[in-house]
C-alpha cells in the first residue's frame, strides 16, 4: 500500500503518499475531501495548528489545511501551551494562536517550548563559541523570569533542543561552571549544581550522573535510588530506561526492574509506546514490553496521532497503527536527532 493515514482528530488525519521517489503529506477531512501539502513541510499539530515551512517562508495552517497564520517568518516554533516563538532573524516575537504579538524582542534567539508557564530563550555567543548556550526563561507575557546568564555547552547538535531543558513540576535544570542542579521560578538554586548531568524532575524523581554513575534524586536533593546504574533516562509513564552491565531495561519509582535488561538502548515512554534497539534494529514497545513495531528499523519515533516516523538506510518513512507503511526519499523528519 502506498498511503498511510493517521488518526481523526478535531475534523481531520494526518495523510502520507508515495508518489514516485517522495513522500507527499496532506490532510483528509471527515467529508472526505483532501488537502495535499506537495511543495512543503508540516509539522505535528499542537494548539490545532501545524508549523508549514516552503523552504522560503514559515506560517501555520489549521486541521482543515487552511493558511490562517501568513508565511512571513524566516524561523517559526511549533506552538506549545498556545503560544509560539517567531524570528525575522533580527528580531523575535511572541505570538498567540491569533497571530497577535504578546511580546516583541530586539534580537534573534533559539527558543524552546513552554512548559509550566514558562519557556527557555538562548543566546549563541559569537567569536568562535557557537558550541555553547546562554539560557534564561520568560513567562507567557514574554518577561524575563530567568534571566539569559546561564552557560550550556553544547557537544551534541540534539542539545539545541534538549528535551530535558524544561521547567518540569516547578524546577528546571541548569549548568553553571560545568555542574548541573535546579532552579525554582524565583531564579533561586532549589537543589545546588554539583551533578555532572543530570535530567528534568517527572514523577517526584530526576535521573544524575557523578562521574561515571547514574542514580535518582528527589526535590529534597536525597537520593532515592543510589548511584547504580551505567546510564538512566528520566521517568516518564512511572517507568524509566536504564541500563546495567550495559543492556537497557525499565525500573519503577522504587528501582524495581518491570521489563529486563535485554535492549541494546532504550528512550523514554511516549504517548504509550516507547523506541528500544535488539540486534541493532529499533522498534516500540508497550508498557508492558510487548513489541508494537517489531525492530526492523535504524531509528524510529513513537506514534504521534496515529502516524511514526522510521528510518531505514538513508531513506525515511512514515507508518501507521494498521502496519501500512510508504517509504521514500524525504528530508530526514525534525527530532531524529534528538531521539534513538
Amino acid at each position: 500500500m502506498n498511503r498511510v493515514i493517521g488518526e481523526f482528530i478535531g475534523g481531520s488525519a494526518r495523510i502520507w503518499e508515495k508518489r514516485g521517489e517522495r513522500i507527499v503529506g496532506g490532510l483528509q477531512l471527515e467529508n472526505g475531501k483532501e488537502v495535499w501539502f506537495e511543495d512543503a513541510y508540516v509539522g505535528e499539530f499542537s494548539s490545532n495548528l501545524a508549523l508549514t515551512d516552503n523552504g522560503v517562508r514559515m506560517g501555520y495552517i489549521n486541521r482543515m489545511g487552511e493558511l490562517v497564520i501568513p508565511m512571513s517568518f524566516e524561523i517559526a516554533d511549533d506552538f506549545s501551551e498556545k503560544l509560539a516563538f517567531v524570528s525575522d532573524l533580527q528580531k523575535t516575537w511572541l505570538i498567540d494562536t491569533s497571530a497577535d504579538i504578546v511580546h516583541e524582542f530586539d534580537e534573534s534567539f533559539v527558543t524552546g517550548q513552554f512548559s509550566d508557564g514558562l519557556a527557555r530563550i538562548s543566546r549563541i555567543p559569537s567569536q568562535g563559541k557557537g558550541e555553547n548556550r546562554i539560557d534564561g526563561f520568560v513567562d507567557r507575557v514574554g518577561e524575563w523570569v530567568i534571566p539569559c546568564v546561564y552557560e550550556k555547552q553544547i557537544e551534541k547538535a540534539f542539545e539545541f533542543v534538549d528535551p530535558d531543558d524544561i521547567f518540569s513540576e516547578s524546577l528546571v535544570r541548569m549548568a553553571q561552571s560545568g555542574k548541573y542542579g535546579f532552579l525554582d521560578k524565583k531564579n533561586r538554586w532549589v537543589i545546588p549544581p554539583e551533578y555532572d548531568w543530570c535530567s528534568r524532575f517527572s514523577d517526584g524523581l530526576a535521573a544524575v550522573r557523578m562521574r561515571s554513575a547514574y542514580g535518582y534524586i528527589n526535590r529534597e536533593n536525597e537520593l532515592e535510588l543510589p548511584l547504580g546504574f551505567d546510564c538512566a533516562s528520566r521517568f516518564s509513564q512511572d517507568l524509566a530506561a536504564v541500563s546495567i552491565h550495559g543492556n537497557w531495561g525499565y525500573i519503577d519509582r522504587k528501582g524495581n526492574l518491570q521489563m529486563e535488561t535485554r535492549y541494546q538502548w532504550a528512550a523514554p515512554f511516549l504517548n504509550d509506546t516507547a523506541a528500544v534497539c535488539q540486534n541493532n534494529k529499533w522498534g516500540l514497545i508497550d508498557g508492558h514490553g510487548i513489541w508494537i513495531v517489531l525492530p526492523q528499523y535504524d531509528a524510529i519515533r513513537p506514534f504521534v496521532e496515529g502516524i511514526c516516523e522510521f528510518k531505514l538506510g538513508q531513506r525515511t518513512g512514515k507508518r501507521d497503527i494498521y502496519g501500512n507503511e510508504v517509504i521514500g526519499q524525504t528530508e530526514t523528519p525534525r527530532g531524529f536527532a534528538d531521539m534513538n
